[in-house]
């Protein structure tokens, strides 16, 4: 192989990933009679599979936990962390839960 067609080979010419060249229309499709459509950006694009009410819910409802609620890492040792998983999986509560209350129970004896 010549080294310009080593250069050719390996240049994407104008397209970052195959990815582009593709949603371009630049793969497959057929022959060059086809009008060549504008690049996407798949950035901006909107999930056609999505509904509306349901994404607006998820939203509405993590701006309230957000709200009300902080985030806090826990570190514990594995063995534990996996115990208390498979606790909160037989009781059917969720291990944020399980912990809240432990803490609040552990605050209210340690204030009294």
């Amino acid at each position: 192989m010549t080294e310009q067609q080593t250069e050719t080979s390996t240049q994407r010419r104008g397209f970052v990933s195959p990815l582009q060249k593709a949603q371009a229309g630049k793969i497959g499709g057929g022959g060059k009679d086809q009008p060549n459509p504008e690049p996407k950006d798949v950035t901006t694009l909107e999930r056609q599979d999505v509904d509306k009410s349901e994404e607006e819910a998820d939203t509405s409802k993590k701006n309230k936990r957000e709200e009300t609620h902080f985030r806090q890492t826990v570190w514990m040792p594995k063995p534990l962390n996996r115990r208390l998983k498979i606790h909160a999986a037989k009781v059917g509560e969720d291990v944020s839960g399980i912990i809240n209350k432990l803490v609040e129970d552990y605050l209210k004896r340690e204030e009294d």
